[in-house]
């Protein structure tokens, strides 16, 4: 089977929100997009946002995405004293079926983007526009049903690792990340509780008040009925 390439496109910017760690834009054709002010785990502005705060509305522009329908593409950024990113949009060739459903999540790290292949537990290395290494997480990753067990989801680097949220499994996966290669490290990094999780569907057992034992009456206060004390 021959491997898909898909189309992407340029955004033109149509308007900017501030909202406060993130800035949402959206484009002409009205879709959304968020970008995050800081490089993860450190106060300095991350390379997107910078090269965001030197555009204005109406420019246009292109960014490295994925879409869940299975698209993923990547532009590299200027090197001619413009800031922005340039063109052409090189298609990235996903792997073939069944390890190419939902391209989700990224985070990049100069020329190496990280990026989740959600449906099929995937985690992936781009390089120059092409996938160099992948990992899988946990399985199996689907229950007897097509239920997802596992899948990663959204990226964040630490030094060598990367992390990625494991949102059906209720946890971070750990991988361990290079220039050339990706490779699954840990399960449970973190553990997570929320709607769905088993914390949130499991009642306490139900407990029965605990049975006092009887106790002795009191005497009166001035002895036996009819006896002074």
């Amino acid at each position: 089977m021959s491997k898909k390439q898909y189309p992407s496109t340029n955004i033109t910017l149509a308007s900017l929100e501030d909202k406060g760690l993130t800035m949402k834009l959206k484009d002409t054709e009205g879709r959304s997009w968020v970008i995050w002010k800081n490089e993860y785990q450190t106060n300095q502005p991350s390379e997107a946002f910078t090269s965001l705060m030197n555009h204005k509305i109406g420019d246009t522009f292109g960014v490295i995405y994925s879409e869940k329908s299975g698209s993923l593409a990547e532009l590299s950024l200027s090197a001619n004293s413009i800031a922005g990113l340039s063109g052409p949009n090189r298609p990235v060739l996903l792997p073939n079926a069944p390890n190419n459903d939902t391209p989700f999540g990224m985070i990049a790290r100069g020329a190496n983007a990280y990026v989740t292949i959600a449906h099929s537990n995937l985690e992936a290395l781009v390089v120059n526009g092409q996938i160099v290494a992948t990992a899988a997480g946990l399985t199996p990753f689907k229950d007897a049903s097509g239920g997802f067990l596992h899948a990663p989801c959204w990226n964040a680097l630490s030094g060598q690792f990367l992390y990625s949220a494991d949102s059906p499994g209720k946890q971070l996966f750990r991988y361990l990340v290079s220039d050339t290669n990706v490779f699954f490290d840990k399960a449970g990094a973190a553990k997570f509780a929320g709607p769905g999780s088993s914390s949130s569907r499991t009642p306490a057992p139900a407990t029965k008040p605990a049975r006092r034992a009887p106790s002795a009456r009191r005497r009166d206060s001035h002895g036996p009925r009819g006896t002074r004390a």
